[in-house]
C-alpha cells in the first residue's frame, strides 16, 4: 500500500508519503528515495503527524471528500455549458479529471496557452499519453473552481 499526503488530505506540499510492502520491497524504495531527496523537512513532519492525528485526520478526509463532491457537478455544468467541445469522463474516486477537448491544438500548446493567458495550471494529456485531452482538479473551494474554469473557458472560446 501506497499513500501520502498529498490527495486525501489536501496537503501536497509537504512531499510526505509512506509505503507498506515486503522488507525487501521496502528496502528497494528507500535505496530510491535516498538517491532522490535528502529529507523531509521537519515542518512537513510535524503537520503530517499533526494531520494524522485521531482526531485531526477525520476531519480532513471529510474536508476533502466534501470539496470533491460539491467540485464535481460545478465542472459537469461547466463542461456541458460548452456545448459539445468538451466531455469528462467521472473519476472513480479522486478529484482530477480528464477532460477531452474539440479543438486543433495539441495538450502542451493548449496546457501553455492557458498558464500565459489566464495564469491557470493544468497538465496536457500528452504528458498521460492521452493527447486531446486536459488534466484538471475539481476539489477546490467553490469561487476557486468556479474562477478557473471561467479562466480556461475564455482560452477555449478563442480556439
Amino acid at each position: 500500500a501506497v499513500g501520502s499526503m498529498s490527495k486525501a488530505y489536501g496537503m501536497p506540499g509537504l512531499r510526505v508519503g509512506w509505503a507498506v510492502a515486503p522488507e525487501p520491497l521496502v528496502e528497494e524504495i528507500w535505496r530510491r528515495h535516498e538517491y532522490t531527496t535528502i529529507s523531509a523537512s521537519m515542518l512537513a513532519n510535524h503537520l503530517s503527524a499533526i494531520a494524522l492525528r485521531p482526531d485531526v485526520r477525520p476531519r480532513l478526509l471529510e474536508r476533502t471528500r466534501g470539496m470533491i463532491r460539491a467540485g464535481y457537478p460545478v465542472l459537469e455544468e461547466w463542461v456541458a455549458s460548452h456545448r459539445g467541445l468538451l466531455t469528462v469522463l467521472p473519476p472513480d474516486a479522486a478529484a482530477i479529471a480528464f477532460l477531452r477537448y474539440r479543438l486543433e491544438s495539441g495538450s502542451e500548446a493548449l496546457a501553455e496557452r492557458i498558464r500565459r493567458e489566464q495564469s491557470v495550471l493544468v497538465v496536457p494529456g500528452a504528458y498521460f499519453g492521452v493527447e486531446g485531452h486536459l488534466r484538471i482538479s475539481f476539489g477546490l473551494p467553490h469561487e476557486y473552481l468556479s474562477d478557473g474554469l471561467a479562466r480556461i473557458g475564455a482560452v477555449l472560446a478563442g480556439g
